[in-house]
């Protein structure tokens, strides 16, 4: 009587038997190399990253890439149902519904630590191989959200159209060592040897605490498209996850602000570390984290993602002379470390997120000539590091702060063509004139002010 180890020996750890003929005869041509972009690469491993529309390409004469990557293109010769008659029948979805964590493993490390609560830390560690050719995920079905791997939202993605992925010949890894009386955790996390719907299922899993469930499962969103970027980039998954984040978030800019129509893209989308996708303009530290996003005068259109929070480093950001539209997104005061903010030129508009006026670091905020309206908050006079601001050429209304006297380093303040402002400048802020700390202050013409020298020109503004 046959058995399903039979046929699945890999699976079901069955190697040292011999495989019949008929298995032997289908499997991938792994010899069958070809260059894309002046990059030798396996033919059968880029056909993995999507098999549905790279198995027809064609190859040479009348051979298409199916007929050489069998077993991708599950070309293979099927066998005859074998489940034994008393066996359940294990559809797609019992499956799917079936599953839970299996609580009965556990790590040995210092202390023992249940296998699935280790596993809940970080998308990744459901790679992590185990003993007998399993995964972390095979025992934390649950924890690793196999459980919807059928019928879950990542299920439902389609792939969107990219450039042509490719795989480097060698990626980065990363090894784990563990031990436990009864499985050995000392192999290599196998990150990139996963198909490609097992990938977008820990990206999908990895970003829906970045962007959200529903952006990532909108077909239509640029948080859509970018994941679906990222699952047939050449990005290995054995990377830290703030590295795949600032991979997703740099790409999601290029998504958000119809990067196909940028003046330069440079290097963009492309198997590059994306800290080398625009010399001069994207700027990283030593770890390889963004500190710099300098895109300005590059026709960006449209609005500026919530997601760039996640740049936990950047220091300055540079977006001057596009169209970027909507508001300034609240989480940009999660960006503890910024020093410049310099949006000027664009179709901003709402008004000045509160959230902003937490960044102690902030030097230069530039948001003159977009469309802002509200009032100026006296909570400005949190930014203590502030020197140059300009908001003048926008829909502000209220008055000019009095507490801005507090500002002792402040060297520029340029608030004019804001025609809805009222009141009169406070002599305390005068007193930064006085002291010559500050040099340019210019207000709207319906501002009453002593100390600003811009008062010639308010018969021409």
């Amino acid at each position: 009587r046959n058995t399903v180890a039979q046929f699945c020996k890999r699976t079901c750890n069955d190697c040292s038997k011999p495989a019949t003929s008929r298995v032997d005869k289908c499997s991938d041509d792994v010899t069958k190399m070809f260059v894309l972009d002046g990059e030798e690469m396996n033919l059968c491993r880029w056909t993995q990253i999507r098999p549905t529309a790279r198995c027809t390409t064609p190859v040479k004469g009348d051979l298409i890439v199916s007929d050489l990557c069998k077993e991708t293109c599950g070309k293979c010769i099927k066998l005859p149902t074998l489940v034994p008659s008393a066996a359940p029948s294990m559809s797609e979805t019992s499956f799917a519904t079936s599953c839970t964590d299996d609580d009965e493993f556990f790590l040995q490390r210092g202390e023992r630590t249940n296998l699935c609560e280790w596993a809940k830390a970080s998308s990744t560690r459901c790679m992590a191989s185990v003993s007998g050719g399993k995964f972390v995920y095979n025992f934390c079905r649950k924890t690793c959200a196999m459980c919807v791997h059928f019928n879950g939202p990542f299920a439902q993605l389609s792939a969107y159209p990219s450039a042509p992925s490719t795989y480097p010949s060698s990626r980065p890894s990363s090894v784990t060592s563990f031990s436990h009386p009864s499985m050995n955790f000392t192999q290599e996390p196998p990150c990139d040897s996963v198909k490609q719907q097992e990938r977008g299922q820990i990206l999908f899993n990895m970003l829906e605490n970045v962007s959200g469930t529903d952006l990532l499962s909108n077909i239509d969103s640029p948080q859509r498209r970018a994941i679906n970027w990222l699952i047939d980039d050449c990005t290995s998954l054995c990377l830290p996850e703030s590295a795949l984040i600032q991979r997703y978030v740099i790409s999601l800019m290029y998504f958000s602000m119809q990067g196909d129509t940028w003046h330069s893209s440079s290097k963009f989308l492309s198997c590059s570390h994306e800290c080398e996708w625009y010399p001069g303009k994207i700027v990283c530290n030593e770890k390889h984290e963004v500190t710099k996003l300098n895109l300005d005068e590059n026709n960006l259109v449209g609005s500026l993602p919530f997601e760039l929070q996640e740049l936990v480093q950047l220091k300055e950001i540079d977006l001057d002379c596009n169209s970027i539209t909507g508001s300034i997104p609240k989480s940009i005061g999660n960006l503890s470390n910024l020093t410049v903010i310099d949006f000027d030129k664009n179709k901003l508009t709402g008004s000045i997120p509160d959230s902003l006026y937490s960044l102690k670091k902030l030097q230069v905020l530039d948001l003159n000539n977009n469309i802002l309206s509200g009032t100026i908050s006296n909570k400005i006079s949190q930014l203590s590091d502030l020197r140059f601001v300009q908001l003048n050429t926008n829909m502000f209304r209220g008055t000019v702060p009095s507490e801005i006297y507090s500002l002792e380093k402040l060297n520029t303040f340029q608030v004019h063509k804001n025609n809805m402002m009222t009141g009169t400048v406070s002599q305390e802020v005068c007193s930064l004139m006085e002291k010559g700390s500050l040099e340019i202050f210019w207000v709207s013409c319906n501002v009453s002010c002593a100390c600003c020298n811009h008062i010639s020109r308010c018969g021409s503004s």
